[in-house]
């Protein structure tokens, strides 16, 4: 293996796993029109997928082999996060973001030993709307991109990282279900009822950075190891998904989620 090269695996989930995942978190957190979840795993040997995505109890395996396989390279320097994506270049690997009526976005991902970087492009209309007066609200209130990572044997929570450009400031929400340090918020499912996590905070650590593309908006992100609880290392493992949040044009509400 060239360099340490991370693995990216790609799975397209059953109706099962699909509604697994969003009978609890997105149909209570989303008005939305459609749904679909398409799954993704980070490694860094050849395995197995095993997808946990940040949903209470979601878990589901799958085997690697009917998947696309996609070798993203080690950077050689840290990647500067300004929204323009200039130091992508070189990185070929790239991965579609999916719903039933095609392709909305594509992404990359690359590392060192001390962050994950992620590029995203997504195809919107109206970009970067979003209207959350709230930080715990801003997927919710408009365009935003959740990164989700689940726990391995060596590391890891479930978690889930939010971004979004709120009046013109790129913002980092994290969400946890479960956490040692408390930070607890609930989020509201009817008048009577509501699901708390333990852990929902703003995430500074986090570099992220905006752009214009003729058909969309792009965003940059570095994620700290330390943040994931990861150590990057031959062997490594973990579950990873990215999924979109797309506003109305005015980027007061949700209209879908891919």
């Amino acid at each position: 293996m060239e360099d340490r090269a991370l693995e990216v695996i790609f799975c397209t989930p059953s109706a099962l796993l699909k509604a697994a995942l969003f009978s609890f978190l997105w149909l209570i957190f989303f008005p939305i029109k459609e749904s679909i979840m398409r799954f993704s795993h980070i490694t860094v040997s050849l395995r197995f997928i095993v997808l946990l995505i940040l949903g209470m109890t979601l878990a589901a395996a799958a085997h690697a082999a009917n998947g696309a396989a996609a070798v993203v390279m080690k950077t050689p320097a840290p990647i500067r996060i300004d929204g323009k994506g200039k130091e992508w270049t070189t990185i070929t690997a790239t991965h579609p973001v999916m719903t039933p009526n095609g392709v909305v976005g594509t992404f990359k991902l690359a590392w060192d030993s001390q962050a994950c970087y992620v590029l995203i492009e997504v195809t919107d209309a109206s970009p970067r709307k979003n209207t959350a007066t709230m930080l715990e609200d801003v997927f919710k209130r408009g365009d935003a991109v959740g990164l989700c990572f689940g726990p391995t044997d060596a590391g890891g929570v479930a978690q889930r990282l939010f971004l979004a450009d709120v009046a013109g400031k790129p913002v980092a929400l994290l969400q946890r279900p479960a956490a040692t340090e408390k930070k607890p918020h609930q989020y509201a499912v009817t008048a009577e009822r509501g699901v708390t996590l333990d852990y929902v905070a703003a995430a500074p650590e986090v570099g992220v950075a905006f752009g214009d593309i003729p058909d969309g908006y792009r965003i940059e992100a570095s994620i700290p190891w330390r943040l994931l609880g990861y150590t990057p290392a031959e062997g490594l493992e973990f579950p990873f998904d990215v999924q979109l949040v797309f506003s109305d044009p005015a980027g007061t509400a949700n209209t879908a989620v891919a």
